[in-house]
C-alpha cells in the first residue's frame, strides 16, 4: 500500500484492535492484518499492530512510535483513585495498630489485673491459660447482707444516705447486692 497515512492507520486499527482485546495473539493479529484487502507491508502491519497494543503512543507520527519500541508502558493513576487507595491504607495501619495494641494488651493484661487485684481486692481474677476468668460470687437471697469491714458506700437512689461498716443493707434487692457483693462492699451477716 504506497499511500499508508494516519487515518489508514486508526482504520486498522479500529478494524483489527478488537482481536487483541479479544485475546488472539500477535501472530493471530498479524495474520489477520497480511490479508486485509489493502495488502499491508511487514512494516505496516508492525505499526499497525503497535498502534493496537499502544494506541496513544503513536499519534505523533513514526519517530515518536520508533523511540518508545520496547519500553514497558505505566498507566497512570487517577487522583480520585489514588485518594480512595491511600485511604484504605490508611484504614489497614489503622486497624493494624489496634490488632498490635491488643496483642501486647493480652500479653501484659496478667501482670496488670494481678496488680488490680494486689490493690482493690476483690473480685477475684485469675489467670487461665491466657484467658482472664473473674470469680463471681452469687448472692443467697436467704441471707442478710451488711457493710464489709472498713468500707462506705452512698445509697444509690438517696446520695445524702451513707452506708458504713456493719450497715444492713438487704433491703437493697438483688442486683444491688450482687454488684456490691463481688465489689467487696459487703459481707453475709
Amino acid at each position: 500500500m504506497e499511500n499508508f497515512t494516519k487515518n489508514s492507520l486508526k482504520a486498522a486499527v479500529a478494524k483489527y484492535g478488537p482481536l487483541h482485546i479479544d485475546g488472539k495473539t500477535e501472530a493471530d493479529v498479524k495474520a489477520e492484518l497480511a490479508k486485509d484487502e489493502r495488502a499491508f507491508s511487514t512494516e505496516q502491519i508492525d505499526e499497525i499492530y503497535s498502534a493496537i497494543v499502544a494506541p496513544n503512543l503513536f499519534e505523533g507520527g513514526d519517530e515518536q512510535s520508533k523511540q518508545v519500541e520496547g519500553q514497558l508502558l505505566e498507566a497512570q493513576t487517577p487522583e480520585w483513585v489514588q485518594i480512595v487507595l491511600d485511604s484504605n491504607q490508611a484504614l489497614i495501619d489503622s486497624n493494624n495498630l489496634v490488632l498490635a495494641s491488643l496483642d501486647a494488651f493480652k500479653e501484659n493484661s496478667a501482670e496488670f489485673v494481678s496488680q488490680l487485684v494486689k490493690e482493690f481486692g476483690k473480685p477475684e481474677i485469675t489467670t487461665n491459660s491466657g484467658e482472664l476468668k473473674v470469680s463471681v460470687q452469687l448472692i443467697d437471697e436467704d441471707e442478710d447482707y451488711e457493710v464489709a469491714p472498713g468500707k462506705s458506700f452512698r445509697d444509690p437512689l438517696d446520695f445524702t444516705k451513707e452506708y458504713t461498716e456493719g450497715d444492713d443493707v438487704t433491703h437493697l434487692g438483688v442486683i444491688k447486692l450482687q454488684s456490691l457483693l463481688n465489689a467487696g462492699l459487703i459481707v453475709e451477716s
